[in-house]
């Protein structure tokens, strides 16, 4: 069964950096870091404010080996993680992310 959700758009006001073993992002208005593990890296290379949570979802599967069949449940519960960080928000005005 397909959930529907907002489709998220990533905060203009946050740069991401990629890592060896995952990556960071920066606010730039809170100065604040965090960091992602490669999963959540790949769930945010989705994030381009016009896919929605199912088909960021249905792309990780094709790139993930042995993806986890609880994996919307994942995808959900980091994009709250981001939503709480002012990391991302419902789509509707927001800018490309800007490299570090």
């Amino acid at each position: 069964m397909e959930r529907t959700m907002p489709v998220p758009a990533r905060n203009p006001e946050v740069v991401f950096r990629p890592l060896r073993e995952g990556g960071v992002f920066l606010h730039l208005v809170s100065g604040e870091y965090y960091s992602a593990n490669p999963v959540g890296c790949a769930v945010w290379s989705f994030i381009d404010g016009a896919r929605s949570v199912n088909d960021i979802t249905a792309q990780l599967r094709r790139v993930l080996e042995d993806a986890p069949p609880d994996l919307l449940d994942f995808v959900e519960r980091f994009l709250d993680e981001l939503r709480a960080r002012d990391l991302v928000a419902a789509a509707g005005g927001q800018g490309e992310v800007r490299d570090l």
